[in-house]
């Protein structure tokens, strides 16, 4: 147990510590906007998300409060439960990386937004929610915890289901054809599947 809770530590302060850094380039990248999708449902999400994700797997990784939902796993799972998860942070760096100043927290267009066609964006159109459903599954078998599970998995589906259609639209409207081929020619989350 002990190495599990210092793996899931590892790759929260990793997934915590690269959103810091973009969080502060945003602030000087993005001062003029063109247009920005209705925020306040996104905030709903994004604070409903933080607040029972976040403060679950803090417990989980300090108390024995909620251990009463570990299922049983065997030491090799939780090992590609480790490796899932840093293939996870690896690919949520690459595409900070590669997105640069086109990364907001919230769905905006800036002056000068481009459409990203290289790094992972060659084959997932949204390899940073493939990222943090990669990192759900990574979760899910390093931490083999029932409640926990349920609630990243959850947090994530609100996510998406809240924000994956109205960015597509937001990048249909500024680039037109080129992001409706964009789509065709790509995976939407998980290779291979959609």
């Amino acid at each position: 147990m002990k190495n599990q809770i210092m793996a899931l530590a590892v790759l929260g302060t990793g997934w915590a510590l690269t959103r810091i850094v973009y969080q502060l380039r945003y602030r000087h990248t993005h001062q003029h906007l063109l247009r920005e999708k209705e925020r306040v449902r996104e905030r709903w999400v994004v604070w409903i998300v933080g607040v029972t994700v976040i403060p679950i797997s803090i417990v989980w990784l300090f108390t024995p409060w909620i251990r009463f939902a570990q299922w049983p796993c065997p030491p090799w799972l939780v090992i590609t439960g480790g490796a899932v998860g840093a293939a996870a942070l690896a690919l949520f760096i690459w595409t900070h990386r590669t997105l640069q100043s086109n990364w907001s927290p919230v769905l905006q267009i800036r002056v000068g937004h481009e459409l990203i066609t290289s790094g992972p964006y060659r084959w997932v159109a949204h390899p940073m929610y493939t990222a943090m459903a990669l990192g759900v599954v990574g979760n899910a078998l390093l931490t083999a915890n029932f409640l926990l599970t349920l609630l990243h998995v959850a947090g994530l589906g609100l996510l998406l289901w809240v924000r994956l259609r109205d960015e597509e639209l937001l990048l249909e409207e500024q680039f037109g054809d080129r992001y409706r081929q964009f789509l065709l020619t790509r995976w939407r989350l998980i290779p291979f599947i959609w």
